[in-house]
């Protein structure tokens, strides 16, 4: 066996014939050396099975209002529905004020002449008579006419005197009336 040495920095081969003697203690680890060029890189390997899903985060932020959106064009009018049926009749409301009077009115054609009414007895009529009525009372010649005197109606004599003789049976006339003869 050989064995080499160190000497002024070469290395000095020492030859011995003896056997070799026991292994002494290893010596000081060295310095590391330079790190070496790196390799290429392998191939993808085979994707592994999914992982479990992880816990939901929090909710976020509510977010803002948007604004609004322009208005959008108008739609087309509906159908017209049925007409609902008449409510009840209100109340009468209160009389108005009275207007103001109109002017008067033209005056009206003359009517005709009116007929007193005549009756002719021996007693007052029993019936109802209006201011106006006649009377004759036959047995005595007097005429009366109905009249309103302001405080009560009455017959009031419009002739006195006794009866004449009987004139023809022609009507008898005066301007305002007319009496037959009977």
């Amino acid at each position: 066996m050989s064995v080499k040495i160190r000497k002024g920095g070469d290395w000095v081969t020492i030859v011995g014939n003896g056997p070799a003697g026991p292994t002494g203690p290893a010596g000081p680890t060295g310095p590391a050396g330079a790190d070496g060029a790196d390799g290429n890189d392998g191939g993808t390997g085979p994707t592994g099975p999914a992982g479990p899903t992880g816990a939901a985060g929090p909710p976020g932020p509510t977010g803002g209002s948007g604004g609004s959106g322009p208005p959008g064009p108008t739609g087309p009018a509906g159908n017209d529905g049925a007409d609902g049926s008449n409510g009840p009749a209100g109340a009468t409301g209160p009389a108005g004020p009275t207007g103001p009077a109109g002017p008067p009115g033209p005056t009206g054609p003359s009517g005709p002449q009116g007929v007193a009414g005549l009756d002719i007895g021996i007693s007052p009529p029993s019936g109802p008579s209006t201011a106006g009525d006649l009377w004759w009372e036959s047995d005595t010649g007097d005429l009366y006419v109905y009249y309103n005197d302001g405080n009560s109606d009455q017959w009031v004599s419009v002739s006195q005197g006794p009866a004449g003789s009987p004139g023809s049976s022609a009507p008898y006339t005066t301007p305002n009336w007319n009496i037959p003869q009977g």
